[in-house]
């Protein structure tokens, strides 16, 4: 996997800087199920991918609202 993401990486690609964070998420997801603590591991996994998927989905509305709000002062000024 890591040589996966890694050739992505330093290709010339406009998305390569996007598989370094993609990495970055790939090691705390696995770290953080693999720890000492067996029993907690399939809990903290759920809990690190949904506090994923919230920061996504807060991103991206935030983003919309910005697009949106630029779009609607463009007009109002044509």
């Amino acid at each position: 996997m890591a040589l996966l993401f890694g050739r992505q990486l330093f290709s010339r690609k406009p998305t390569a800087p996007l598989y370094g964070s993609a990495f970055s998420t790939v090691l705390i997801l696995i770290g953080t199920g693999s720890g000492a603590f067996g029993e907690e591991a399939d809990s903290k996994f759920l809990i690190r991918i949904t506090q994923i998927v919230l920061a996504v989905c807060s991103l991206v509305a935030a983003l919309s609202l910005l697009q949106h709000l630029r779009i609607r002062e463009s007009w109002m000024n044509a």
